[in-house]
């Protein structure tokens, strides 16, 4: 009898997860900063390859070598950034650092970085929000210039 009743009920739906967590950073980038210092980044081949498009014509030596030179008149901090992005897919954006981003994604044709980076540039968030703010100034101001004069 309870056998019956236990038949009668139904799993919920599970979802297992078993995508690989293993990460293979196979490639070894040497970045020289702006600074003239050398850093040694190790990141996923695949990725850095699939991402910054202009590596493409140099593929089968960066495959044979596992190593990729870089060097550029930019802070170590900016291009880290640049380089997680491939895989976080996430970057911040500020006055200062977005011009830094987007010739980074230009030159090494990162499309997907430079198309957001473009969609910023034309919808400055940053700037929406600071009219918004001038504007609600503006008719709190005029709010009790009207309370004033009667």
């Amino acid at each position: 009898m309870l056998w019956q009743k236990i038949e009668k009920i139904k799993m919920e739906d599970y979802t297992i997860d078993f995508s690989s967590t293993e990460v293979k950073l196979d490639l070894t980038v040497l970045y020289k900063d702006d600074k003239k210092n050398i850093h040694e980044i190790k990141t996923q081949s695949d990725l850095f390859l699939k991402n910054l498009r202009s590596f493409q014509k140099k593929i089968n030596e960066i495959n044979l070598t596992k190593l990729v030179y870089i060097e550029e008149n930019i802070s170590y901090d900016i291009f880290i950034n640049f380089l997680n992005s491939i895989e976080t897919k996430k970057i911040v954006l500020n006055d200062e650092n977005y011009p830094k981003y987007l010739y980074l994604s230009n030159k090494y044709e990162y499309i997907e970085l430079k198309a957001k980076i473009e969609e910023f540039m034309s919808k400055r968030p940053d700037i929406v929000s600071i009219i918004d703010q001038l504007k609600k100034k503006d008719e709190k101001e005029n709010f009790e210039k009207e309370g004033q004069i009667d």
